[in-house]
């Protein structure tokens, strides 16, 4: 994942980084200990490949479209 950390120095810094690793406490740039993680809102989740419809439905049978699915559940 993308992280996005603070530095007095260097401004915003982006870092590449597993959920599982722990916060830096200092910049990799430049060293400053005046560093921090910002909460940022992120890229959203999207999913790709077969299957999977932009409305966020997956391919059942009942069509490919947002219109054939909801006549399918309004019966």
């Amino acid at each position: 994942m993308t992280f996005e950390y603070g530095c007095g120095q260097c401004g915003i810094v982006e870092v590449q980084q597993s959920m599982k690793d722990d916060k830096l406490v200092a910049c990799p740039k430049c060293t400053s200990t005046d560093f921090q993680r910002l909460i940022t809102g992120g890229t959203g989740f999207i999913l790709k490949g077969g299957g999977w419809f932009a409305q966020g439905y997956s391919d059942n049978g009942a069509g490919s479209d947002r219109a054939s699915f909801d006549r399918e559940t309004s019966k």
